[in-house]
């Protein structure tokens, strides 16, 4: 993965620095995970548009996974769904169901709990337009991003983007 310095046009600036994108996959344990979610939430499983990106969130050098939906059914005026996976030995368990999240996702270098923040764009749906830090509590991220602080216009964050605007 290629290492870059940029200056990110959120909430005023803040600087970042990492590298690029974590992979995407097709990794079928991981997509069965999903649809299990989907079938549970009552989504239609050919309508549902989603990207996946694997990567490292607890330590255990497996790559974990986020799944940032993209369709209607899980999108408003606030922002999208964001899901977040933990993998156990190759079975992909949820820890959290975020809503409310806007992209760039990027996964911090900063951890909480000895998992990495996830650091999320929230505005829109009247709310007020800020860049949050999810931390993990113990047993999962914040569900609503809109109800936490944001960071300093000027904050510097080290992390991989996960998710980014289309360009």
């Amino acid at each position: 993965m290629k290492k870059y310095i940029c200056l990110v046009s959120l909430l005023g600036f803040i600087s970042f620095s990492g590298s690029s994108q974590a992979e995407s996959v097709t990794n079928p344990v991981l997509i069965k995970a999903v649809d299990a979610y989907l079938i549970k939430e009552g989504a239609n499983l050919k309508e549902t548009k989603y990207q996946i990106a694997e990567i490292d969130l607890n330590g255990d050098k497996k790559k974990d996974a986020l799944v940032l939906f993209q369709d209607s059914y899980w999108c408003g005026t606030g922002g999208c769904s964001l899901l977040v996976f933990t993998n156990k030995n190759n079975n992909f368990k949820l820890v959290s169901a975020i809503s409310l999240v806007r992209d760039p996702v990027i996964v911090s270098e900063t951890k909480t709990k000895n998992w990495r923040d996830i650091i999320v764009h929230v505005s829109g749906g009247g709310g007020e337009s800020k860049n949050v830090a999810l931390k993990f509590n113990g047993s999962s991220y914040p569900t609503n991003p809109s109800l936490l602080k944001p960071l300093a216009t000027n904050a510097k964050i080290q992390g991989t983007i996960v998710f980014s605007e289309p360009k």
